[in-house]
């Protein structure tokens, strides 16, 4: 079954779509977490502000990720350190886990049955090749006071050379909390419409935007979080960030250590447990969109046979990103002439905290 568990799990509410022509002082366009999380903030401000998606809201990659919430991406400290600076790493830890917290505190506050869970979170190597690269990252957890530790060992069966342990990182069920947010936007005066595709897209002091079904919008200000912008607004975005392809199963799994995994090296091996369902999340096989047409569900189906002698799927499916050419998300005016459209793209499959 090619469904996410977490669509399965959770469908949310059905909205109808747009039928008519709009004028509004907000717009947001995309109905992932990034769009209901603009439409949750705006709307508590009274603003009432209109969010539309070409499909249903948290049915793209927000609903097809796999739950983990931290500020491990992989080496990418090292990366942001050499490019840009100490400074600039720490800057990006700071919002990374700056978002981990609001995901507990809201989650909290509106009482939302999220699974939202404290955890650590490990990077490894199974190459002994990229253990400097392991240690040079621990040295910029330690230059930036991350809570962390270098192990030799990780908790699962797993021949490792070397891991990174950061602790206090978190899990939860995104499409849960991605529908509670549109609920309770929804009690603050936002609207959400649903099934209405934009076709065209003209910029100005009121933006004009046109829908597939005829209907036009115009818009005040104007956020754009669709995954990959729908209006380019000369930022030259399809040259400036790359579309990746992964994939994940859902094996059966009794039991887990309380964490999740990611090695340092490809193929990705990523590794996370819901313990409510006693599924484990076995996630990689990453490739260029439009490349490769391998068995990527059974190439992970071999590797959770190997790993936990076991590979019973209950759920499959895969997910697609774009990484930015510096691994570091775009978020802000679309370009310099244009103060009332923003843009949020480029997550490198870590949307749910960047």
């Amino acid at each position: 079954m090619n469904i996410p568990y977490w669509l399965i799990s959770s469908e949310g509410k059905r909205r109808e779509a747009l039928r008519e022509n709009m004028d509004c002082d907000y717009l947001i366009i995309g109905g992932g977490l990034t769009g209901l999380t603009c439409l949750y903030f705006l709307s508590k401000e009274g603003l009432n502000p209109v969010l539309i998606d070409a499909g249903r809201i948290g049915y793209g990659s927000t609903g097809r990720n796999t739950g983990k919430v931290t500020c491990q991406h992989g080496y990418i400290y090292s990366r942001i350190a050499k490019k840009y600076g100490l400074e600039k790493a720490a800057r990006y830890y700071e919002i990374n886990n700056k978002a981990i917290g609001f995901i507990e505190k809201l989650s909290q506050d509106l009482n939302i049955d999220c699974q939202f869970k404290r955890l650590p979170a490990y990077l490894f190597t199974r190459d002994s090749y990229f253990v400097s690269k392991l240690q040079k990252e621990y040295e910029l957890y330690q230059k930036l006071s991350i809570d962390c530790s270098y192990e030799k060992d990780i908790p699962v069966p797993v021949s490792v050379h070397g891991a990174l342990k950061m602790n206090n990182q978190a899990q939860f069920h995104p499409k849960r909390f991605a529908d509670a947010l549109a609920e309770e936007a929804e009690k603050n005066g936002a609207q959400i419409f649903e099934e209405t595709r934009v076709i065209n897209f003209e910029p100005g002091e009121r933006c004009r935007i046109e829908l597939e079904n005829g209907n036009k919008i115009t818009a005040k200000n104007v956020v754009i979080a669709t995954h990959y912008p729908c209006y380019d607004g000369k930022g030259f975005y399809f040259a400036r960030m790359k579309a990746d392809r992964s994939y994940i199963v859902a094996i059966e799994m009794d039991s887990f250590p309380d964490a999740h995994f990611i090695n340092i090296e490809k193929p990705t091996i990523s590794l996370r447990y819901i313990p409510e369902e006693k599924l484990l999340l076995i996630s990689g096989e990453n490739h260029k969109t439009g490349h490769q047409d391998s068995n990527h569900y059974q190439s992970l189906k071999e590797l959770a046979y190997e790993i936990f002698n076991t590979n019973n799927v209950k759920y499959q499916w895969s997910a697609q990103d774009y990484i930015s050419h510096d691994y570091i998300p775009y978020a802000g005016y679309i370009n310099s002439d244009y103060k009332n459209i923003y843009v949020a793209t480029g997550y490198r499959k870590w949307g749910l905290t960047n």
